[in-house]
This record gives structure tokens, sequence and C-alpha cells, in this order.
């Protein structure tokens, strides 16, 4: 096998029914070196649907642009998306690597929550050489206190994805080398509002951490088996007032981490966290989280797999001719005797 690192960008954001085509630039990280970046994954939860699919493809088109006018030496396609309601994620490529068929057998499916249909997961998956990608996109049940239904979306929500035509022959999360779960997780913080405030106010993270519900039911190891996540260094997501940097605390409404990026190495691949952080785009209640990862890709060495088989079919034909030899004698093939039989024995010849 051989190995070679590829990045790839995460950005998760829930628009909270943003109604006009505002600039959304910042989704980006200016200080990202983007031409070193391989494969872009969007994940946007309460799309507005007023327009429906013209909204999604203009999202389409805008990334699109704003992706290549970040890069110099190479471009970036949009090769699939995937919708649910208002829970949209987006795949864009580094053009070569579709054109030269490095990433093949991409796959989407959809899980819905409740009768609703605005709560559940968007799903992609792909082939980069010989490495398997999934990418999870969820949007679950809101509330401070509703924990347990949380639990049990996300529950729900992994037993449902399986890609393949049959129950029997599907494939689980577990099957491919790299899970990135993202998403408005909608977990909170297990403090007083006030609380919250003064630790925001002092930037004590760690403080707030303590009390988080998505850790909390991890060390449970209810949710989020084997994932990890970054440290986080940014305020809570969630919730603000438009257009302000203010939290929005009417309605019982806490401020907390309801944004997320966990991920996951189910082969012993190298999957580094090389950033994760928040952007400052106060056009909705949540702000955008952003991640950037190195993923180690394998591909398998044709040349040596020739060989290989070589050597196997060889030795598949040693073993054809021993059994062969076994089942002709009833005494065991003695090689030095036969040798030697055949030293002293006169040939017949046939005219």
């Amino acid at each position: 096998l051989k190995y070679q690192s590829h990045k790839i960008f995460v950005c998760s954001w829930n628009m909270n029914l943003l109604n006009t085509y505002n600039d959304i630039s910042a989704i980006l990280d200016p200080m990202q070196k983007h031409d070193q970046i391989d494969i872009y994954v969007f994940g946007f939860q309460e799309v507005s649907l007023v327009g429906d699919e013209p909204r999604i493809k203009m999202y389409e088109t805008f990334i699109t642009n704003l992706l290549n006018g970040y890069r110099k030496n190479s471009k970036i396609v949009f090769l699939r998306h995937v919708q649910l309601g208002g829970t949209v994620s987006y795949l864009y490529i580094r053009s070569d690597l579709v054109d030269t068929g490095l990433l093949r057998d991409v796959k989407t499916l959809t899980v819905k929550l409740g009768l609703s249909g605005n709560k559940g997961a968007v799903a992609m998956t792909f082939k980069l050489k010989d490495s398997s990608f999934c990418f999870v996109s969820g949007h679950l049940t809101p509330g401070q206190n509703n924990v347990t239904e949380r639990v049990k979306d996300y529950q729900d929500i992994m037993s449902r994805i399986r890609f393949g035509t049959s129950l029997q022959y599907s494939t689980t999360l577990d099957y491919f080398d790299y899970v990135i779960w993202f998403g408005d997780l909608n977990f909170r913080i297990n403090l007083p509002v006030q609380d919250i405030l003064n630790a925001v106010h002092k930037e004590d993270w760690e403080q707030l951490l303590n009390y988080d519900q998505l850790r909390a039911a991890q060390k449970e190891v209810k949710i989020f088996q084997g994932y990890s996540e970054g440290t986080i260094t940014f305020p809570p997501t969630c919730y603000y007032l438009v257009d302000s940097n203010h939290f929005d605390i009417s309605d019982k409404r806490y401020p907390a981490w309801c944004d997320r990026i966990l991920y996951k190495s189910n082969s012993g691949g190298v999957i580094e966290l090389l950033s994760y952080k928040s952007a400052s785009i106060q056009l909705s209640r949540h702000r955008p989280v952003l991640a950037c990862f190195s993923c180690e890709v394998k591909s398998i060495d044709q040349d040596e797999m020739g060989k290989l088989q070589h050597q196997l079919n060889d030795i598949a034909r040693t073993l054809d001719t021993a059994v062969l030899n076994s089942h002709e004698s009833p005494y065991p093939l003695n090689v030095e005797n036969t040798q030697q039989s055949l030293q002293t024995t006169d040939l017949i010849h046939f005219d």
C-alpha cells in the first residue's frame, strides 16, 4: 500500500431560515491555505425552502464560485448534494481527482425522524483512491432538557444509516475508513443562564464544557463511541440575536455549543484535526463551525499487486500438484527415493 495525505474542509451551519441572498463568504476560513484542500463538505440546517430548488441551486453555484476565488493552482467542482427538508449537504472536490477517477462510488441517503420531517440526517459516502469516507450531517431534537430525545435521535440515525440494496449486504458507518459527523446536534449546557453568561464573559470554555450535555452523554457511552472532537476555543454557537454578537436569552434560550463536528477512524488510518473554529457570520441565530482535517489516504500499488497475484498463482499450482500426487498413490511421495529409482531403472522406449 501507498499512503498520501489529503486535506478536507467541513462547515456546519444552521441558517435559521435565512430568507435573503446575503453574502455568506465567511463560511470559508480566509486563514486556510485553500489551494491545499482537496475536498469540501458543507452541511446546512434550516435552509429556507421559499423557492425551494432555486435556493438550493443558488447556494451550490455561490459556493463553487467562492471556493475557486480562493484558489490559484487547481479548480474545485461541485459533485453532489443531498437534501432532507431544510437539511442539505454539498460535496465539492478538486477537479483532477474526479477527472482521473481517483474519487468514485459517491452515494447518498437520508434518515427522517418523526412525522414533520424537519429533523433527521443526510449522509454522503465516496471512495478516494482506496480509502472510504462517510459524512453525516444531522439536526436533532431541540430543547434545553430534551437530552434523552437527542440521544434517541442519534441512535435511530445510526441504526438506519445503511448503504446497500438489502439489509443483508448493506454497510453501516463502521465499514468506512473515516466518518465525520456534524450538524446542529442541539446539545446544551446544564447551567443556569447567568452562570453561562458569566463564563462566556471570562472565556472560561473549560468550565462550560464540564456541563456540556454532549460530552456527558459521550462519557456515559450513549453516543459517539470512538469519536473525537477538537478543543473548543470559541464561544457558544447559539443563540444569538440576528445581526448582533449578543445572545438571545428570551424564551428560556441558553447559550450553547449546539453546532459540532466530530470524527472517527475505523481502520487505524490517521485523521488529524488541523483547525476547529467558528465563523463570525451574524445572519443567523447560529454561528457556523469550521474544521479542517488531514487524512491518510491509501492506494493499492497495482504493480506490486500484480507480482503478489503471480506468486499466489504459483503457490496454488504447486499445491494442486501436491494434492494430485497424494491422490495417485496410497503411499507418501518420497522425492529422494523417487530420484534414486529413476537413476537405477532401465527406461522402456517405444518406437
